[in-house]
């Protein structure tokens, strides 16, 4: 495919700006899918030495990407491309132009083991001795980091028969907080 005008001017920009190869065809591709949108929007290409985008085009450009199902990531990666290409091109529309505001991914807190993975940690666990059974044990079951774990002191436990706990000292917060202890847990910390 031959580059029209913007393309062209924008790949000599590139070249001289000395932009790493993955970047530059990036930019290029992102670029590319902007200008095809423009055309088929607007019914004329973009002009390297006159470009007129307002913010409501890149406005109705990020609503495109979205309705095509583009990840957040991806949509922010074409709108750093189209800002880079137009600072290379006509740093001025860049700098005037109001962007607006991407959509963000969403963040989510990592799972936890599946139960065929928690169990096959019980199962190398009891393979190993006392005490370092109960220091998996207690990695797995009160979800303490390893360092909080490592700190622990013993007159921190409390065992009864059918309950327990364990008192961590968090020295970052200058403060302790208690977490109730499992049978299997309160087991493992007997027998070591």
């Amino acid at each position: 495919m031959e580059d029209t005008r913007f393309l062209a001017a924008l790949r000599r920009a590139l070249d001289a700006a000395d932009y790493a190869e993955g970047s530059r065809e990036k930019c290029m591709t992102d670029a590319r899918q902007f200008e095809e949108w423009w055309t088929g929007t607007t019914g004329e290409p973009l002009d390297p030495e006159d470009i007129h985008i307002t913010a409501v085009d890149l406005q109705e450009w990020r609503q495109v990407l979205v309705r095509r199902k583009i990840t957040p990531g991806t949509i922010q990666r074409k709108f750093m491309s189209l800002r880079a290409a137009l600072k290379l091109l006509c740093p001025e529309v860049a700098v005037r132009l109001r962007w607006p505001k991407l959509p963000q991914a969403q963040v989510t807190s990592p799972s936890g083991f599946t139960a065929n993975q928690r169990n096959a940690i019980i199962r190398a666990a009891e393979q190993l001795s006392p005490r370092d059974e109960c220091i998996v044990k207690l990695l797995l079951y009160t979800g303490a980091r390893a360092s909080t774990v490592a700190a622990a002191k013993l007159p921190n436990v409390q065992i009864n028969e059918r309950s327990g706990w364990i008192e961590y000292d968090v020295s970052k917060r200058q403060r302790t907080y208690r977490v109730p202890l499992c049978s299997e847990a309160r087991h493992a910390l007997s027998r070591w």
